[in-house]
């Protein structure tokens, strides 16, 4: 539960993010994790754009968090609440 707070938090920080709608994470033993994620972009943000951060978001997961070793970020639309 840590772990998935600390990715959580990391990709709904990244530039662009309006939210993170849902958020996976499974374990390959204690040293590699595979993150899988709905990712909802600001409006403004291109397809290049979202593609970029989502490598910016992967980088940044895998330096605060060697133990990730895969992400999937699924780019959605946000429904209007």
């Amino acid at each position: 539960p840590d772990v998935q707070r600390e990715i959580r938090v990391e990709i709904a920080s990244a530039y662009g993010v309006t939210g993170v709608d849902e958020l996976f994470t499974m374990h390959f033993g204690p040293e590699q994790v595979l993150v899988a994620a709905k990712v909802h972009f600001s409006d403004g943000i291109s397809a290049d754009e979202a593609e970029d951060i989502a490598g910016e978001i992967e980088r940044r997961l895998r330096e605060r968090l060697p133990v990730v070793r895969h992400v999937f970020l699924d780019p959605t639309q946000q429904v209007p609440g």
